[in-house]
């Protein structure tokens, strides 16, 4: 487990096992039922996900020998 303060200024731990937040003073996570080590580790920002959930591809390169076409907007 490793703790962090929540926007309130209260301790919480955030369970290893299964990222679920306890209080500091509980002893096991109600989720999982993992115990909560006494551990003054920062937890790590985790990443999101892409709004998608799911990885796109990079757009293709452009073939070589050709420019791409610059288009104006129509006015």
């Amino acid at each position: 487990m490793s703790r962090r303060s929540d926007e309130e200024g209260s301790e919480m731990a955030v369970c290893g096992s299964c990222g679920n937040r306890v209080s500091e003073l509980a002893r096991e996570c109600a989720r999982c039922r993992a115990p909560i080590a006494a551990s003054p580790a920062p937890v790590a920002a985790a990443v999101p996900p892409p709004p998608s959930g799911r990885v796109t591809a990079p757009p293709p390169a452009p073939r070589p020998g050709t420019q791409p076409i610059d288009v104006a907007p129509f006015s």
